[in-house]
């Protein structure tokens, strides 16, 4: 059996921080209400660059969010401003290590221990992680060995539609932690 699954959204932060006076308006999506969706399952993806752009107004926006239970995740981390001290004060759910790292992997000691710290990090303060861009069988196997929790890339799996997204899960082999096991 799977475990529950959720729903990623690169909704445009700027979009929302500039359209919609409060989180309460955040609400085209209104997975709760018209889709029996549990909040808890949306993960919003923001960029570094977002995070800096305005960062006192992305922070009351993010806390307002993560009050209704929206998980927030950081995308393409390590690059932009990687500023440390963001991980302390928003309410972060998940690193989403950029691509950039997590390819250079197998060839790169620099890569390795910089994805290995990252992880090590987030896990310390009770951030998930999720590696992006995985195209090999070793790359996977570094990960695992470094305890990523989460993977996304063309080597498990390619953009696909729903229905095609389901005969995939019952015929590959993979699951959505696939990492963890």
């Amino acid at each position: 059996m799977l475990p529950p699954a959720g729903v990623s959204s690169r909704f445009g932060f700027f979009s929302y921080t500039n359209r919609c006076r409060s989180p309460a308006q955040f609400r085209p999506l209104a997975l709760p209400e018209r889709h029996d969706f549990p909040a808890h399952q949306l993960k919003l993806e923001v960029t570094e660059s977002t995070l800096m752009s305005e960062p006192e107004r992305t922070k009351k926006a993010l806390d307002e969010l993560h009050a209704q239970d929206v998980r927030i995740a950081i995308d393409d981390f390590g690059t932009g401003y990687s500023s440390l001290s963001y991980l302390q004060k928003l309410p972060v759910d998940d690193l989403k290590i950029d691509r950039s790292f997590v390819m250079d992997m197998s060839d790169s000691e620099a890569s390795k221990t910089i994805v290995r710290s990252i992880i090590s990090l987030a896990h310390s303060l009770g951030i998930s992680v999720t590696a992006e861009s995985i195209e090999s069988e070793q790359t996977l196997a570094l990960l695992r060995g470094a305890g990523c929790g989460f993977a996304q890339g063309y080597f498990i799996g390619r953009p696909m539609p729903f229905d095609a997204l389901l005969a995939w899960i019952d015929d590959s082999g993979w699951c959505p932690q696939a990492l963890s096991e």
